[in-house]
Parts: structure tokens; C-alpha cells; sequence
């Protein structure tokens, strides 16, 4: 496990092989640091290969949050990579399916 963002409410660290894990509060006082990070989770990954994003230890997430995986997944196009958000919080989960982005980010279920 490598440490890539450590900071007092946010972590993000690269697992292996392109998974990744965020845990702590993902929102606006927060995105700014792993908006400056963004490059670091598609510089340990090849063309076409999945990025995993695990969110399962994130404690609170609020519409920046998911403003965030919005500009990771246009990079991730942009890089001709896949991120995948997985065990989003009933929080984010919520937020996706208000604002109809589940074709976008991959939460197809209700």
C-alpha cells in the first residue's frame, strides 16, 4: 500500500495493481486536494486497463465529491483508461440517482 493523498479529513492510497482506496470525508473543503492528485491514479495504470476506486471507508460524501469522480472519469477517457467506482456510500448513491449521472458513473441499480 502506497499513500498518495494523507491529509487530516481525506486518504487516498494505491492498493495494487490500479485499485485504489478512499477513505474519510470526500466534499468541498476536500476535492482540492485529490483534484491535484488526479494524475497519480492513472500514472500506475496501462492503456485500457480498469482503475478501481474503493470507497467503501469514506465517512461522508456530498455533491463535490461526485463532482470529483465526474473529472476522474473524463480523465480516465481522456487517458483511453475505465474507473469504476465501487461500494459507494448510500450517500453518494443517493446523489447519483438524483441527479440522473448513474449511466455516467456506473450505478445503474436502484
Amino acid at each position: 500500500m502506497m499513500s498518495l493523498v494523507d491529509s487530516q479529513n481525506i486518504h487516498l492510497s494505491y492498493e495494487k495493481d490500479a485499485y485504489y482506496a478512499l477513505s474519510g470525508q470526500l466534499g468541498f473543503n476536500t476535492i482540492a486536494t485529490l483534484l491535484a492528485c488526479s494524475d497519480c491514479l492513472f500514472k500506475h495504470s496501462s492503456q485500457g486497463q480498469v482503475i478501481i476506486v474503493d470507497c467503501s471507508k469514506l465517512s461522508h460524501i456530498d455533491s463535490a465529491g461526485i463532482a470529483l469522480f465526474l473529472e476522474w472519469k473524463r480523465k480516465a477517457q481522456k487517458a483511453k483508461q475505465n474507473i469504476q467506482f465501487k461500494n459507494l456510500p448510500k450517500q453518494a448513491k443517493a446523489i447519483i440517482k438524483a441527479a440522473h449521472l448513474g449511466n455516467i458513473l456506473g450505478e445503474n441499480k436502484s
